[in-house]
Parts: structure tokens; sequence; C-alpha cells
């Protein structure tokens, strides 16, 4: 039996800590085949990012449509999008219901500060991207860019929920009451019967 076949759009990260690699590791434990569209190229370490090279959106956008072209993707998962107009490019692709059951990851800082994203990035999340996600999964930093508050006034569940919904038609899943610093939300549409299989 053939393996499902899963699609990540995301930027490499040379210290294999995250980004493209970290997908692809995570596919291989799921036993799932693997397909890419790269976003960008990261110089970086455990110590932080040191420069960053975007693919241009149109490469972006002919990755993905060249994968969906030949392989029965019936998944797709967003890393770093880098630019605005990739986030817009990746909206587009998953308009025309080329992008199943997609999990956005709306990667805009790195975990050592570095900006992951271009001005105007989190508009383009905003007004664009994020309607059509099944599931989104920023982490606190993130989530308070989103909803364009100050991560500094978001402490514990209770300040997560009041910040509202990022975009129509998703809502805040905190899961269980965490011990310790809040670290994140996942955010997701209202539960509907779905079944993770090929898309045709």
């Amino acid at each position: 039996m053939q393996p499902l076949t899963v699609l990540s759009i995301a930027g490499s990260d040379s210290g294999g800590g995250a980004g493209i690699q970290a997908d692809l590791r995570t596919f291989c434990a799921f036993e799932v085949h693997a397909t890419t569209a790269l976003t960008a190229v990261t110089a970086q370490n455990t110590l932080g990012v040191d420069s960053v090279l975007n693919v241009a959106p149109a490469m972006v956008s002919a990755q993905v449509r060249s994968v969906v072209a030949d392989f029965d993707v019936c998944a797709v998962k967003t890393g770093m999008l880098a630019q605005p107009a990739t986030v817009e490019q990746v909206a587009e692709l998953a308009s025309e219901g080329l992008l199943p059951h997609l999990v956005v990851d709306p990667v805009l800082v790195s975990s050592s500060g570095h900006p992951l994203m271009d001005t105007g990035g989190v508009d383009a999340y905003r007004d664009a991207l994020l309607e059509h996600a099944e599931v989104v999964t920023p982490n606190l930093r993130e989530a308070a860019m989103l909803c364009g508050v100050d991560v500094n006034d978001v402490k514990n569940h209770d300040d997560m929920l009041a910040l509202g919904p990022p975009a129509p038609g998703l809502r805040f899943d905190l899961g269980p009451r965490q011990r310790g610093p809040f670290r994140g939300a996942l955010v997701h549409r209202a539960p509907r019967p779905r079944r993770l299989g090929r898309s045709r």
C-alpha cells in the first residue's frame, strides 16, 4: 500500500532544528511520503539567524503546482513563508482547492528573536491565508501579533481567550490549563466530520 503524501511549504533551517528539516523528520516518523516547496534559505544555528535569502513567490507557487500535478497530496503544512507576497500566493493556491487539510504555522519571529517575515506579513496572514486553514499553530508571540496586541499583555489562558479569533471562523483551543509560563495556543475551525484521505 502506498503511503499518504503530505506537503510542507516552508523555509530551510541550516542548523536542522526547525523549518523543512524538522517537518521532514516528523513526516518520516509518521511514515508518510514528504514533498516540499522551499520558501527561503536561512543561515542559522542554535545561537541565532545570521542571514535569510527568500525564494521568489512565483517559484514557491511553481513548486507547489508541480507537486500537486503529480502527487496525490492529502494534507499540507506551511511554515516560514517569509514574504507577504508568498503568503498571498499560498492563499491563492488554497482558494483553488490545491491545499487540502491545510495547517498554517504562522512563523513570524525565530526563537532567538530574529524577524522571519517581511513587513506586511501579519496583515497578509489575517486578510488572505488564515481563512483557508483547518488548524493554525501560532506560539504566544505570534498569536499576539496576529491579534494586534502586545505579547507582554498575554500572560495566561484568560488573556488569550479575551483576544478573540485572529480571523473569521477560527477559535482558540488552549487545551488543559498549563502550569508555568504560558506558551501559546492552537487555533482551529469549529469541529466537523472530516476524514484524512486522498484528495482525488
